[in-house]
């Protein structure tokens, strides 16, 4: 029934687990199990990696030795970066081009943007960021399309915006290679009509779609999945802010309207995580800034409404976007700082404003996409 050791025979099971746990400890001492568990462990995204250092001595040697940062930081392997792009202090009438990513913790400075941009539309496409309607330095509709690229960190120009649109405030990508864009139309008389369209940047073409239900503008806009494109809140003519949520859907080309959100406001920063469409900060029909933070249940589609963020809160339009897969990361709060959402404890957290970011208490857009 059991397999036995025979002097000059087989080895029986446990025998030969025996041996071979032998050589894995001898490939502990050389260089050789370094090689085999580095690669490893530069797919481990870096929020993790604190974990892994935690199980042992040798992990820990390996995780925090030059030679594993050098090659993470040139692989890039499962890292989020998140961009902040066009971040101003407050009542500052200056455009500046800076542009900074959050790697690993840190905040780095990339390629500067290609002109002085005002408000404008960032989406995250098949690793490129994708930047659209924003004013020149002389309050001039900039029709333009700038285009990042990460992997060579600089910028081009493609095409320009729809002729429809005399704005353009809001964009995320939809069904994976378009950027949905949503702005305000070219003015009739007293009313504003608000246009949509996808942009295609393999071909640069645009595609008009149906206008929404209620013409709004100072939304929280995204994509919820490949086909949704989310609308929440906003401002309509007369000056008033609402508590619509609109949804279009690519599979059906045409609107709806959801439940609405339990507080009118405008300037939200919008994001998705684990299920849910959060609204972070943004104003109150007053024009006042908001602390608040609700979420809505992709499944269930019903609201409800989270803890405040702590402190003073947004200072205007805060920008907004995922660290990880466990955390919100809000920008833009009064005093230049920042705040972290977890959306499992369902805690605030407030960071000290970085180096960077020190003086920018507004930013207008915060996309994120993963480096693989």
């Amino acid at each position: 029934m059991f397999e036995t050791t025979s002097p000059g025979g087989d080895q029986g099971p446990r025998a030969r687990r025996r041996g071979e746990t032998s050589v894995l400890g001898r490939m502990a001492l050389g260089d050789e199990y370094e090689d085999l568990v580095r690669p490893l462990f530069m797919r481990v995204r870096w929020a993790r990696l604190g974990a892994l250092r935690c199980v042992c001595r040798r992990f820990r040697d390996i995780i925090n030795s030059e030679r594993f940062m050098r090659l993470r930081s040139k692989g890039g392997w499962a890292e989020e970066v998140i961009f902040s792009t066009g971040a101003t202090a407050a009542g500052d009438t200056e455009r500046p081009t800076s542009m900074q990513a959050l790697v690993e913790g840190r905040w780095r400075i990339l390629a500067a943007l290609p002109a002085q941009l005002g408000l404008h539309a960032v989406a995250e496409c098949g690793g490129e960021l994708l930047i659209t309607g924003s004013n020149s330095s002389a309050g001039v509709f900039d029709p333009t399309v700038h285009i990042y690229s990460a992997a060579t960190n600089s910028w081009r120009r493609n095409g320009a915006v729809h002729a429809a649109f005399s704005s353009c405030r809001s964009c995320a990508v939809i069904e994976q290679t378009k950027m949905m864009c949503i702005g305000t139309g070219l003015n009739t008389g007293d009313d504003f009509v608000v246009e949509s369209a996808t942009f295609e940047p393999s071909t640069n073409t645009w595609t008009l779609l149906p206008r929404m239900p209620r013409c709004v503008f100072a939304s929280a806009c995204t994509s919820v999945d490949d086909a949704r494109f989310f609308v929440a809140g906003g401002i309509i003519a007369g000056a008033t802010t609402v508590d619509i949520l609109q949804v279009y859907d690519s599979t059906t080309n045409a609107w709806s309207i959801k439940s609405p959100i339990p507080l009118a406001l405008s300037f939200g920063g919008p994001v998705v995580a684990k299920g849910k469409f959060y609204v972070v900060g943004g104003r109150d029909g007053a024009c006042q800034p908001l602390r608040s933070l609700f979420a809505f249940d992709l499944a269930n589609e019903t609201w409800e409404q989270g803890p405040d963020i702590p402190d003073q809160g947004p200072s205007g339009r805060c920008a907004v976007g995922l660290r990880g897969e466990d955390e919100i990361l809000v920008l833009g709060l009064a005093g230049g700082r920042h705040a972290t959402f977890d959306l499992h404890a369902q805690t605030w957290s407030l960071l000290d404003a970085t180096d960077v970011l020190s003086q920018r208490t507004f930013a207008t857009s915060l996309p994120h996409f993963s480096r693989k």
